[in-house]
């Protein structure tokens, strides 16, 4: 089964020597592709020289190539912790910006509430203070309307009493 475009265990057995092996790994892995050189090199190498001395090799001209591919691990190793620090940094950064959102939205909420609860408490103050001038408004139109009737009638029992004065006036002088 192949793994998005990565190598196979088919390919892997079609592998007729170990720097195919390896080449056909490489290609699967995440590895750079300074890194897949290193190791092709480092195989076909150590192929060629075995090619050319199928006997031991002499202990001075042998060359130990396992510091390449120790080094190259350890690069790998290093990258993939600095990648995995990045993403921790990075994610501990997102989330401390979502909690500072989260809470300046609560208090956003909290604040607009506080301010609806004010405002119901005024239209419920300002909603008695109507009530208790339209009821003082009616009892004072009420004896405004009596008092100008009381005004009239005594206008009216003034102005009689003027003409009966005038008029008992005059028959006396007459």
């Amino acid at each position: 089964r192949e793994m998005k475009g990565g190598a196979s265990m088919l390919q892997l057995k079609s592998a007729g020597n170990l720097a195919q092996a390896l080449s056909v790994l490489v290609e699967a892995s995440k590895l750079s592709t300074a890194d897949a050189s290193h190791i092709t090199a480092l195989v076909q190498s150590r192929n060629n020289d075995e090619e050319q001395d199928i006997g031991a090799p002499a202990g001075a001209v042998y060359e130990s190539h396992s510091g390449d591919i120790l080094q190259v691990l350890t690069e790998l190793m290093e990258d993939a912790e600095s990648q995995l620090d990045s993403a921790r940094n990075t994610e501990t950064k997102d989330r401390h910006a979502f909690d500072l959102m989260k809470q300046s939205l609560k208090d956003e909420i909290r604040y607009g509430q506080k301010e609806i609860d004010e405002a119901k408490t005024g239209i419920a103050a300002a909603g008695q203070k109507k009530s208790k001038a339209q009821g003082e408004l009616a009892v004072t139109s009420k004896d405004l309307a009596a008092d100008v009737k009381g005004l009239a009638d005594l206008h009216h029992e003034c102005m009689t009493k003027a003409e009966d004065f005038e008029a008992e006036t005059k028959s006396r002088g007459e």
